[in-house]
């Protein structure tokens, strides 16, 4: 006997592919119903026999998305309805927000293949993502999550993009950053000034490694804001850097280009690694111990004996890191203190101002200390 019943999930749900999974588990037990957010988490609603229902209800329980985390879960039976298929619904928001944050993920290992592969159409892509990884705090405008609700809705996706999002067997079907580099962001270079660089766009990443090997501090616009970058063993480089966010002590996060590189330079144990290769890819506070490498640790955490490491976690980052091969100081673009930065014109602004106050500074201080000596000799004479 065909009944009605209704779902309703709870935890984080929404940004992590729970829809488009339920629609293709729907399908594999022969249920017609729709899915769908809203205000607390997902809703589900299905037509079928008990026994497909619970089998249906107990694997999505017990297998749910990948990066998704379920905290509640309720299965009750409702007056009998009829669908005509099993959809996915798009969302409207009707009431109070109860739901828990959606964190930005690490670039996925199948992107990281993609963006490598000199055959597939998102080669050096910096912002391929699919139904698993990707931005999802940090373009989210208001919930529940739909892509008209984030940044990404200036972006109207190609032809080759929407096929990938309208196809269930696709692993960005139903994501909603999707994008490739005909449809998507475009990536350019642009000096100090704001100015952009005349450069190819395959050349970019290239460009950017030799220019922080040579020791400079560049800024990366990323999904979170800026990102002011350079090499973590230039001890002058730093110490700039250091005087430019007004930053004089706090330690700096290093982003190592591999966790291979990682390894042969730090002791990393088991849990380390784990977290360090998770979908929210965080810092990991590290013991120097028998450290190997050439970091300029002194200028890096001053009188510390521990340093917070990270992975590649975006397209961008990853097609530098493959650039550069090296350790990076990856820091926030704000000033200690001050708002993150996220606007370009802002960014160009606020960047410009603080390297002339610093020049200033340094103006000031050498004036200062010429005073000083032209004064001491004097007593001298």
């Amino acid at each position: 006997m065909t009944k009605s019943y209704k779902i309703i999930i709870t935890g984080q749900v929404q940004g992590v592919g729970f829809r488009p999974f339920v629609y293709v588990l729907a399908k594999q037990f022969n249920l017609k119903g729709s899915v769908s957010n809203n205000e607390n988490g997902v809703v589900i609603y299905v037509s079928g026999t008990e026994q497909e229902v619970t089998a249906f209800y107990k694997s999505l329980i017990k297998h749910p998305p990948r990066v998704s985390r379920i905290h509640t879960h309720l299965l009750e039976e409702i007056p009998f309805k009829t669908f005509d298929d099993f959809k996915i619904i798009p969302s409207k928001k009707s009431g109070k927000l109860n739901l828990q944050l959606t964190p930005d993920f690490a670039i996925c290992e199948e992107c990281q293949v993609e963006i490598l592969d000199t055959q597939n159409r998102r080669y050096q892509y910096p912002f391929t993502t699919c139904i698993n990884c990707g931005p999802r705090w940090a373009i989210t405008k208001t919930f529940p999550f739909e892509r008209e609700h984030t940044s990404m809705h200036n972006f109207k996706m190609c032809d080759e993009c929407y096929e990938e999002y309208s196809n269930p067997s696709n692993k960005r079907f139903h994501s909603q950053t999707n994008s490739c580099a005909k449809c998507g962001i475009q990536i350019q270079l642009s000096n100090a000034a704001g100015k952009t660089v005349d450069i190819e766009t395959g050349s970019v990443f290239k460009e950017t490694a030799n220019l922080i090997k040579e020791g400079n501090i560049v800024a990366i616009k990323n999904t979170g804001g800026y990102l002011l970058c350079c090499d973590a063993s230039n001890k002058a480089t730093i110490k700039r850097l250091r005087q430019r966010k007004n930053r004089p002590k706090k330690p700096f996060a290093i982003l190592y280009p591999s966790l291979s590189l990682l390894k042969a330079h730090f002791k990393v144990n088991g849990q380390q690694e784990q977290v360090l290769r998770s979908s929210e890819s965080p810092i990991v506070i590290l013991q120097i111990g028998d450290y190997k490498g050439d970091l300029a640790l002194d200028e890096l955490i001053p009188n510390l004996n521990q340093l917070g490491v990270m992975l590649p976690y975006t397209a961008i980052l990853s097609l530098l890191a493959e650039e550069l091969k090296i350790p990076i100081v990856a820091t926030s673009g704000n000033v200690h203190g001050s708002p993150i930065i996220s606007a370009l014109e802002e960014a160009n602004s606020e960047l410009e101002r603080h390297r002339n106050n610093l020049e200033e500074l340094v103006r000031d201080r050498t004036a200062d200390l010429e005073k000083k000596n032209k004064e001491l000799d004097q007593m001298l004479k």
